[in-house]
């Protein structure tokens, strides 16, 4: 095996000896790259080992001791918030509770608690108890007022940054946010509103066994929501989630909704990757908040037969498919008014929907490498709705960088380190965006976004299912531990594009040494490179297994060739030859 590995090391490229062979298993030599310690807290987690997981003892200790009654439970509009709220409302149900359930929509609500409808569901018919999920990080001030004004207890969990904290906390207000790891003088994993529900109810049963069989289905729903919010894959109870969910998201313990969208999916092969959870299925369930309403997923979370299921998912399917036209059209539109000099992208349109900004300003940030924001025109409220993302910005914190140039200006926003929302009224954008923008600077040098980065240099040859099962040994991959990414040198590329998706194209790579080998690759709308045709140099990707009808193959997934005079191409950690 360690005449297929090559690590990438920082370096001129047309230096041959930057190349350095390190004997194991590919699987080995990422984790040595990265820095995992090669012991089953990684590779085979348990949940219980989380070092946060018990300090929610005390939180089911609360929750518990409530009387059961009525709850009312605000969450979000995207699949953390749809994930969320199905793993509270199954828990309190089974522990004896009625569950109202309030998922805003996009365009008709603000971001985030919802205070007014709070207070006119409580005026309408009264409750017992609050739960904020994926929102109130940032409204502690206003639920602190309505739990001491009308005695309801109320319990917040969120993974948002806090922000609007009251000096005091009532005496029955309780708040569950992955920040307070700091306080308890633990490292912040990283951790979605979802995931910290499961950590409460996995508790909770320990005091309830009734809720004991649940658990496993719990779990899955809170792996959905780790890979879909893209929360950092070194927590422990993350990881052990979206673990879970890989290994049986398709079992008979699985959510009968999860299961059912599994095994539509007709590229599904039997064995689940987080690749597929992120751009297969995650965008079918957001399609529902983007488009329509989020309730759409949280009945498929919570159907209770297969024909329901099969029903839901149809729907969905049908919205994302027009949430992919919509998003082809914007990605296109905002980079014909992107400045190269400049070191962000703030493009806005009253023509652009903004449930769709979202994933047009992540994968314009994968393309350009630096933080974009993308806002869409709200027309009954006269705003524009801003999604900005940082995913391909390296280590920029934009929650940080926009809290820094917003200073002063009519806007408002919420988020975290590579994603957050942002809202400015239509008669003020035209005057704010230059200014946030002159204030940004250049965040990403154009040096650094020139860069090719990957993780290891491999052979043709080793494009095969061999190494596929290598490299997915590490999975899920997510923050803090991408899906890795090779370069190939020294190829003829023949590309032919796909006519049913405009962008992509599929073909073959032959390599240019003495072996000849040749290995299949696949472009995803991306027109830079499918358009290209037939191009000699070097290719940089990720090893994909192609399944449909029963048929497997190992491709490479071209995330960029680089011409025989490229530019410098640089791996994302130095790695040096093993001492002899």
């Amino acid at each position: 095996m360690s005449d297929d590995i090559l690590h990438g090391i920082v370096s001129d490229w047309r230096k041959p000896t930057a190349l350095a062979t390190r004997p194991g298993s590919l699987s080995e030599a990422l984790m040595m790259q990265r820095g995992i310690p090669a012991d089953k807290s990684f590779l085979a987690p348990r949940i219980e080992d989380d070092p946060f997981y018990a300090s929610f003892a005390a939180h089911a200790d609360w929750l518990v001791a409530q009387k059961p009654g009525t709850v009312f439970v605000n969450s979000d509009y995207d699949t953390d918030g749809a994930t969320t709220a199905a793993i509270l409302g199954k828990m309190l149900t089974t522990i004896g509770w009625r569950v109202r359930c309030f998922l805003p929509c996009r365009m008709a609500h603000q971001y985030g608690v919802n205070m007014p409808v709070i207070e006119g569901n409580y005026g309408s018919s009264k409750f017992d108890l609050l739960i904020t999920s994926d929102c109130g990080a940032t409204a502690m001030k206003p639920l602190a007022e309505f739990c001491e004004k009308n005695r309801v207890p109320t319990l917040v969990i969120d993974h948002h940054k806090r922000e609007n904290v009251p000096e005091k906390f009532p005496l029955l207000m309780r708040e569950i946010n992955q920040q307070a790891c700091l306080e308890l003088g633990l490292r912040e994993n990283g951790y979605s509103a979802a995931v910290l529900s499961v950590l409460l109810a996995e508790h909770v049963a320990q005091r309830k066994p009734e809720l004991a069989p649940l658990i496993p289905e719990l779990r899955i729903l809170g792996g959905v929501s780790a890979i879909a919010d893209v929360i950092s894959m070194r927590g422990i109870a993350s990881r052990f989630c979206a673990q879970t969910l890989l290994a049986n998201g398709a079992g008979p313990e699985s959510n009968l909704g999860v299961r059912a969208l599994i095994k539509s999916d007709k590229y599904y092969g039997g064995k689940l990757t987080s690749t597929d959870v992120g751009f297969s299925l995650v965008p079918v369930i957001n399609a529902a908040g983007r488009l329509s309403s989020a309730n759409k997923a949280l009945a498929l979370f919570t159907a209770k037969d297969q024909q329901t299921a099969g029903r839901l998912i149809e729907e969905l399917r049908e919205l994302n498919v027009t949430r992919r036209a919509m998003q082809e059209k914007i990605q296109i539109e905002a980079l014909e008014r992107f400045d190269p000099a400049a070191g962000v992208l703030i493009a806005y349109d009253k023509h652009w929907h903004p449930g769709v900004v979202g994933p047009a300003a992540g994968s314009l940030s994968e393309r350009l490498g630096i933080p974009v924001f993308i806002g869409g025109f709200n027309q009954d409220k006269n705003v524009f709705s801003f999604s900005a993302r940082s995913t391909g910005a390296g280590d920029i914190d934009i929650h940080k960088l926009l809290k820094g140039a917003a200073e002063g200006l009519p806007l408002t926003f919420g988020g975290h380190a590579v994603a957050l929302g942002m809202r400015i009224d239509a008669g003020d954008v035209d005057s704010v965006v230059p200014k946030l923008i002159e204030r940004m600077g250049s965040p990403v040098s154009r040096r650094d976004r020139a860069t090719r980065n990957f993780n290891i240099y491999l052979k043709a040859a080793t494009v095969c299912h061999h190494n596929w099962e290598q490299v997915n040994r590490l999975e899920p991959f997510g923050t803090d531990s991408e899906v890795p990414v090779f370069c190939i040198p020294n190829v003829d590329v023949n590309l032919t594009p796909m006519s049913s998706s405009p962008g992509s194209a599929h073909g073959v790579a032959v390599s240019r040494d003495d072996s000849k080998e040749r290995f299949k690759v696949v472009v995803f709308r991306n027109r830079d490179i499918a358009d290209r045709g037939h191009i000699r140099g070097s290719v940089i990707g990720q090893l994909m297994r192609d399944s449909f009808r029963g048929d497997s193959e190992i491709k490479m997934v071209i995330s960029d060739i680089i011409p025989d005079a490229p530019e410098t191409v640089q791996s994302s950690t130095p790695v040096q030859p093993p001492a002899r």
